[in-house]
């Protein structure tokens, strides 16, 4: 679960940061990758759907109830298009670790880890 509680109402964006691979993935372990989807996301209790966006809060992708997050993009909630203002986003985040078959069969102790960070993005423009 991803929670995000700001003391004011205010337009919220997020930009995913991590170390990446040629696909534009976090990395996980040596040769591995994570997948990482957002969903069911609400801003103060009601529904929203979630769109690409610009640093500036531009939506420059299409809205969707479930959004595949990459390092580098800022994403935000809208409703009808437009971003939406709120005080809590809350929304499902899941996690999915991808390795090569040849990695999952090891033969020595292995540590495979990956580190990320979710940054809430200053206020910008929003109507609702």
């Amino acid at each position: 679960m991803l929670s995000v509680i700001c003391p004011y109402t205010q337009a919220m964006r997020l930009t995913l940061r991590g170390q990446t691979n040629a696909s534009g993935n976090v990395v996980y372990g040596e040769r591995g990758s994570l997948v990482i989807r957002l969903s069911n996301a609400q801003v103060d209790g009601k529904s929203v759907q979630i769109a690409g966006s610009t640093a500036d809060g531009i939506i420059n992708d299409a809205a969707s109830d479930s959004r595949l997050l990459q390092p580098g993009r800022t994403f935000a909630p809208v409703v009808s298009g437009e971003l939406t203002r709120g005080k809590t986003l809350t929304a499902q985040l899941e996690i999915e670790p991808v390795i090569p078959t040849a990695d999952a069969r090891v033969s020595r102790r292995q540590i495979s880890e990956a580190r990320l960070t979710m940054e809430l993005m200053p206020g910008g423009p929003a109507r609702h």
